[in-house]
């Protein structure tokens, strides 16, 4: 009696046994001139895409002997990749966003970096795609809009200077609302301190920018009146007033210098300005007094005698030379 040997079988698989799902592999067989699969395929190579064990009998067309073999197959699913992002995906362009892919375990996302999170401040869109234990992949895309921030000025000029006692409106434009550092909410405010003002504007889409303006203060000019700012002259008398404190003076009279010369009673007012631009002003009361009505009597009369002698007596005034 003769034994004759079963042919020995092999399988090889084109993508190895452990595929992902949407993959395939081919499973061969050699080692026999025919087969049939457990799948009731008869051809040497099947290619299949579902978990499981596949066996092959393999038939010796010159012995007739049989012979088996077995490969398991195993298909991995692919992760489910997401992306979330913070603070979200319309930002404004002074800020960032974050992306961040979850479901795998590498990432590579289209800009080429391969972290987990990266932080964006672009438009566009953005994938990735995501890897996991088991060499399976999965993607996902998010769009990224960038709103521009809106551009706020403040009228007038950013640099001003007013003076002690003055008030300026500041109006701040480029938004739907605002927010002054003196926490006031409307467009316009009326400051009469020195300082910087700064104001943030927000526009429709939540954007934000800031504007700032300095105040100057300058102090007015202290004005003076010499002589004395109340005096008293007699009629036909003229007196100087001088003003002082100021690199140019008007004068109420509609004079333009700083001295001027008066004759007749009243207020008399000038308006000094001074190099900062700032102006003060100074009055002074003239009184102008009437001139006395001198008498002279005599007694016994103003023609006498050799030898005899007449009072003069004046009246009209309170002391007399």
């Amino acid at each position: 009696m003769t034994v004759i040997d079963a042919p020995t079988l092999a399988i090889a698989a084109s993508n190895g046994l452990n595929i992902c799902t949407g993959q395939s592999t081919t499973l061969t067989a050699s080692g026999a001139a025919s087969f049939v699969w457990n799948t009731t395929d008869i051809t040497p190579s099947i290619t299949v895409n579902t978990s499981g064990t596949y066996t092959v009998t393999g038939t010796d067309n010159v012995t007739g002997c049989t012979g088996t073999a077995s490969v398991t197959v195993t298909v991995n699913p692919n992760p489910t990749v997401g992306i979330v992002s913070n603070p979200g995906l319309t930002i404004c362009s002074n800020i960032s966003t974050t992306l961040t892919a979850q479901g795998a375990t590498t990432y590579i996302w289209n800009t080429g970096a391969t972290t987990a999170s990266i932080s964006v401040n672009t438009s566009g869109t953005y994938s990735v795609t995501g890897t996991s234990a088991a060499g399976c992949t999965g993607s996902a895309n998010t769009v990224v809009t960038v709103n521009p921030i809106p551009i706020i000025t403040i009228t007038p000029n950013p640099s001003l200077t007013i003076c002690t006692g003055q008030s300026t409106t500041l109006t701040a434009s480029g938004a739907a609302t605002f927010l002054w550092s003196t926490m006031e909410t409307t467009p316009t405010i009326t400051v009469n301190t020195a300082g910087t003002y700064t104001v943030t504007g927000t526009d429709g889409n939540g954007c934000t920018n800031t504007a700032s303006v300095t105040v100057t203060v300058n102090a007015a000019p202290t004005v003076t009146i010499t002589p004395n700012p109340s005096l008293t002259i007699c009629s036909g008398q003229t007196t100087t007033l001088t003003a002082a404190g100021g690199t140019s003076f008007v004068w109420s009279t509609g004079a333009t210098t700083a001295s001027i010369l008066v004759g007749t009673a009243g207020l008399y007012q000038v308006t000094a300005t001074a190099a900062n631009g700032c102006t003060g002003t100074a009055a002074v009361t003239v009184t102008v007094n009437a001139l006395p009505s001198i008498f002279i009597n005599s007694n016994p009369g103003l023609t006498i005698c050799n030898g005899n002698s007449t009072t003069l007596t004046a009246s009209g005034g309170t002391s007399y030379s």
